[in-house]
């Protein structure tokens, strides 16, 4: 059975229509991109983490602390050595946000803290294994909060680990 050449350009213009349509799909004029520096507002122009959380800031780690942006403007958030509910290390390398709304970070140096937005408190956690060594540096290279209310830390030095929100046991 032979294709008349009226099908064939009609079947071929129809397997092509899928991928026209996926092209075209946003217009580019839709596309906006800010650069956000230190001139808006950013704290420091070194970027070690950022995340988007679900009330729609971004967070942004840098070598100067941590930077909050609602889309217009910075609040800095940086050590205090006068309050033990402050951010602990200026230096902040890892973010996560569990599904209560908590945020982990994780710095260079002064290991990792929580973050409650509604109270704006820091609270910092235990750098003590349970065999009884300390984490080595306390640098946190990467954080990662699930939904079993378990935070996983990437270390430096001492590998992965996993902190028990409900029990405080890293």
């Amino acid at each position: 059975m032979a294709i008349s050449s009226r099908t064939f350009v009609l079947l071929a213009v129809l397997q092509l229509l899928p991928l026209e349509c996926t092209l075209n799909a946003q217009p580019r004029e839709h596309f906006r991109f800010d650069h956000l520096r230190v001139e808006q507002g950013l704290s420091q122009g070194s970027i070690n983490a950022m995340m988007h959380d679900k009330k729609g800031f971004l967070w942004i780690g840098t070598d100067d602390g941590l930077n909050r942006f609602d889309g217009y403007q910075f609040v800095v958030l940086r050590p205090d050595p006068s309050d033990r509910q402050a951010l602990a290390g200026n230096v902040v390398t890892a973010l996560s946000e569990d599904p209560s709304g908590k945020l982990w970070i994780g710095t260079s140096g002064s290991g990792f803290q929580s973050f409650d937005p509604v109270t704006w408190k820091f609270a910092s956690h235990p750098s003590t294994l349970p065999r009884g060594a300390s984490l080595r540096n306390n640098v946190i290279t990467a954080i990662q909060a699930d939904a079993s209310k378990r935070v996983w830390i990437g270390t430096d030095h001492d590998g992965l680990l996993q902190f028990d929100v409900r029990t405080g046991v890293l």
